[in-house]
């Protein structure tokens, strides 16, 4: 986890602060909003930013999210199809 962390704590140091606050605000929008075509746009965000890790690490934190997520009661399965 540490591993996974410095590798998104370089990617994040090199990033456009504005860009990523755009990106995050963007996603979380198009989560709430549970259109299937906002959803794809970000799942291809995403899978564009998981290019920059390890496959193996990849797997680990998308594992790690969707506990998290189930955990906090998420059922909506678009959301969770996203980590898996």
């Amino acid at each position: 986890m540490e591993r996974v962390a410095g590798v998104a704590a370089n990617a994040l140091s090199v990033t456009d602060p504005a860009k990523l606050e755009g990106f995050i605000l963007q996603g979380l929008r198009s989560l709430e909003s549970g259109d299937p075509k906002q959803l794809a746009g970000v799942l291809a965000a995403l899978r564009q930013f998981e290019g920059a890790f390890a496959a193996t690490d990849v797997a680990y934190v998308r594992a790690a999210s969707l506990e998290l997520l189930q955990a906090a009661g998420v059922t909506d399965r678009a959301v969770l199809a996203l980590f898996r």
